[in-house]
Order: C-alpha cells, then structure tokens, then sequence
C-alpha cells in the first residue's frame, strides 16, 4: 500500500501495466477525451491558431462544433453558447495546456512544438500516455467540486484502478465501489469538512463517484455505465470496458 501511495504515478508498476497492443489506435472511440483531444489538436494544426474571447476561453463557434460532434445526442446535455456552458470543453483546454500540446499567446490558442510534432507524425500512442498522466498526476480532480480535500481519492489512482479490476468485472453501484473505498482508508472520515452537507462516510462515497468514476473512469474509457431511476433518485451502474480488459494487465 506504501508503494501505490507515494510512488509517482506510472503506467508500469508493481500492480499493473498497461500494454498499447498492435491494435490500440483502432480503440480511439473507445476514449471520448482522446477522442475530443485529437479533434481539438488537429483542429489546431490545420487552421494554425483559434482566436480566444476576449476572456480568454474557446470561442462560441468552437465550443459548439465540440458539443455537436460529442455531446448533442447525449442526455442531460444544454445547448451551449459559450464554454463556460460546456465543462467538457474547459477540461479539455486545462489539460491540453497542462500537458504542453496547446499555448495561448496574443489570446490566440496555437499547437506547442509537441503538439504539432505528435499530431503531424500521427503519434497516438505518446499523444495518450501524455494525456493519462496528466490526467491521474497533474489535473485536479476536485476543481469546484464542493466537496472536502481529500486528495487521497486521487493519490490512490493506482489502488483505484486495481479496485475497478476486482470489484467492477460486472455491473456494480457506485455506492458499492465507493464504499469498498471507505474500507481500505476508513481514516479518511476525518478529513471530511466540519458542518459538510453530507455525513462523512456518504461525502466519501459521493466525492470518489463524483471525481474518479464520472470524472476519470468515462471520460478516459475504462468504465461503461448505466442508469436506473429510483423513485426521486438516479442510480449509476458500471462495468469494466473492453478498452480496460484489453489494455490493463494486472500482476495478480
């Protein structure tokens, strides 16, 4: 357990590996945020650069070509008209620029020399090694979220990760896998805030279905879900991909 807390993040390491295979880049509709990264990327490289709002965010032409290429077919989605609208699209900004792909300079959004270099020679495979590390070690996963701290949900991604393969191989609730969480680090209750909305073992539960499944797991493709209503209610049901099954190789 020492070794999945403190030791940098890595796709190699004591618990798993995770193998490309020869047909990897046949998956890329498997990963929406590859998948919206590589369309934002190559976007950039033919036009060159996006003119920013004079907020500096994307413009309203561009978020709404991003929500009806991903996002109009889905449920629960408003038209946008601007990005603050589409939090997809901030994320995508945020990590694009994070992982060193895209700069802004003269509120104008160009490639950096890496993201023209990966996108020109078609590197899909470095392009989403860059993309999951910067996802797992240097995104927030609680931005704005309005939960406690607990920074530890996203220090664990590695026992995350080996928890969605023993728990998750068929249709489980999030507040099943949230709460096997809470029982590897029970500690972890202390560190819910004073006067939270939520007692601390339901905060716990809400926040790792919040930031690791819904904000990790879909987007990055290593989960499927499914919803039931419930009376007032909506229950999130998921199971492991093939995307994960494929990729992921334990060593237990």
């Amino acid at each position: 357990m020492q070794c999945i807390l403190y030791n940098p993040f890595n796709l190699t390491n004591e618990i798993f590996i995770f193998e490309y295979g020869s047909h990897f880049e046949q998956n890329i509709k498997e990963v929406p945020f590859l998948e919206q990264a590589l369309y934002f990327l190559n976007r950039l490289y033919e036009s060159g650069e996006m003119k920013a709002t004079q907020k500096g965010n994307l413009p309203k032409f561009f978020i709404m070509e991003l929500y009806q290429k991903f996002f109009s077919k889905k449920k629960n989605f408003i038209t946008p008209h601007k990005e603050d609208d589409l939090p997809e699209a901030k994320r995508l900004k945020y990590i694009l620029n994070m992982a060193g792909l895209i700069k802004k300079r003269k509120n104008k959004f160009y490639l950096t020399q890496k993201g023209e270099s990966l996108i020109k020679d078609k590197k899909i495979k470095e392009l989403f090694d860059n993309l999951i590390l910067t996802f797992f070690k240097k995104w927030n996963w609680g931005v704005l979220d309005g939960y406690s701290e607990l920074s530890l949900i996203q220090a664990s991604v590695v026992f995350n990760i080996y928890l969605l393969n023993k728990k998750a191989k068929n249709w489980i609730s999030g507040e099943e896998l949230g709460g096997v969480f809470l029982k590897a680090f029970p500690p972890l209750v202390f560190d819910v805030n004073k006067g939270s909305y939520f007692d601390p073992k339901t905060e716990i539960i809400n926040c790792f279905n919040v930031r690791f499944l819904e904000r990790v797991c879909l987007p990055l493709g290593l989960l499927i879900r499914k919803s039931e209503n419930r009376s007032i209610k909506r229950k999130n049901y998921y199971k492991l991909s093939p995307f994960f099954k494929q990729h992921f190789k334990f060593t237990d």
